[in-house]
């Protein structure tokens, strides 16, 4: 089953499809080139208001994901 994610990109390992807005938070410089190709449409939104069909979270330490996991939590849940 490993070998078929292979030859995948890791906007397709991470289910991001065309048309998705995805939630990115924390993100570092230039996250996008992250991904490779990218589906036509996808929207990267920073604005942990606005709700998206994908949430990234990008955990720098782990200081900062421990004081933050409860307001992620409650982001989730909504």
């Amino acid at each position: 089953m490993m070998s078929s994610y292979g030859n995948r990109t890791v906007a397709q390992k991470l289910g991001i499809q065309a048309g998705a807005i995805v939630n990115v938070i924390d993100p570092p410089r230039n996250y996008t080139s992250l991904f490779g190709a990218i589906p036509d449409d996808v929207q990267f939104e920073e604005d942990e208001a606005h709700r998206g069909s994908i949430t990234l979270w990008f955990v720098h330490d782990a200081a900062s994901y421990q004081a933050s996991l409860r307001k992620r939590r409650t982001l989730a849940k909504h």
